[in-house]
């Protein structure tokens, strides 16, 4: 009956093919075999001559070398890694950065006739009654609720078309406002 691996044996397993495959082929036949051979099957340098046909301090300088190489990959791979990591975290926070500044930039503090503006129901604002019937059946009741949608996000609503959203797009800009815009409501 064969015996069961160990939990490390069987990780070792998984694990050195993956090890073999860094860079250009970096370990030799015979430095896996020897690695495969002493990490995961617990075989020692005298077992392994008959396989090898070399001395076993011959082998323990081959598998030295290949573990010292196995162990500067290691740490080269966990430096990189760390640097990964901190370029991510960089990434991320400049992101959260951006995000902030482009919010502040379309973020405007109200002067008391715009909000009055915002608050003027759509059927009231002198658009037509195309814009108007598919601004009521989107749930648009003010101009605050209209600024508030994308020109895509008007686009999807029903009988909606270029003309609609050229219209609405007009009127905006003569009203100095603008689509998807954020206001600070304080």
């Amino acid at each position: 009956m064969p015996r069961r691996k160990t939990i490390r044996e069987q990780s070792l397993e998984e694990i050195l093919p993956y090890l073999f495959t860094f860079g250009d082929n970096i370990f030799t036949e015979l430095e896996q075999t020897l690695l495969k051979e002493v990490l995961i099957y617990n075989k020692t340098f005298f077992d392994l001559i008959p396989s090898t046909e070399l001395t076993t301090f011959r082998q323990k300088q081959i598998f030295n070398a290949a573990v010292k190489r196995l162990c500067r990959i290691l740490h080269e791979t966990g430096k990189k890694q760390s640097a990964y990591n901190k370029i991510e975290y960089e990434l991320a926070e400049a992101n959260e950065k951006l995000q902030n500044i482009t919010s502040k930039q379309n973020t405007l503090s109200l002067a008391p006739e715009l909000k009055v503006l915002l608050d003027t129901p759509i059927d009231k604002a002198g658009l037509s009654a195309r814009v108007v019937n598919i601004c009521s059946r989107a749930g648009i009741g003010t101009l605050f609720d209209l600024i508030k949608y994308s020109r895509a996000d008007f686009l999807k609503h029903r009988d909606s078309g270029k003309k609609s959203a050229d219209e609405v797009e007009d009127f905006l800009k003569n009203k100095g406002l603008f689509w998807k815009m954020q206001i600070d409501t304080m």
